[in-house]
């Protein structure tokens, strides 16, 4: 696997991490638009000094949404953005953005502030929709074996 595939890739992820942010509009707790702002930033400063790199992730996130989009009934925000976390949680540049215990923070706090358990219907709908992004990111299915084992320790 080449470095800047996974670059493009991960930065990929990122945006898309972001745009589901973004949908969440402006009424959050502090933590998660913080974290929607250090996210922001950093792509701005992505775009602004390596081109190239952006415009490949963005045309790949786009791929990726259109492709996994269709289909999908309710699902949730705070599982969606973890499998999406989860897919690259072990890039060093990203920890540069957020901490694994910041993405936490904000995880609880989308949690919290929705006001309906998350069904099982829900929790399969989310997690059929981050494979097929995980899939069309060029993710391999080891990241998803990653989340099955991080949804069964929640669980206990």
């Amino acid at each position: 696997m080449n470095v800047n595939d996974e670059r493009i890739r991960s930065l990929a992820t990122l945006m898309l991490m972001a745009n589901i942010l973004y949908k969440l509009g402006d009424n959050l707790t502090v933590s998660v638009n913080k974290f929607r702002r250090s996210i922001r930033k950093q792509l701005n400063k992505i775009q602004k000094h390596e081109k190239k790199l952006y415009q490949s992730s963005l045309e790949l996130a786009t791929k990726a949404w259109e492709v996994s989009k269709k289909g999908h009934a309710d699902m949730s925000v705070a599982s969606t953005l973890d499998s999406l976390y989860l897919m690259i949680e072990d890039v060093k540049w990203i920890r540069k953005i957020f901490t694994p215990k910041q993405f936490q923070l904000v995880y609880s706090s989308i949690m919290q502030d929705k006001p309906v358990p998350i069904t099982a219907e829900i929790e399969a709908s989310s997690k059929k929709f981050t494979d097929e992004l995980g899939a069309a990111l060029g993710f391999k299915k080891k990241k998803n074996l990653k989340l099955l084992i991080k949804k069964i320790k929640d669980k206990q």
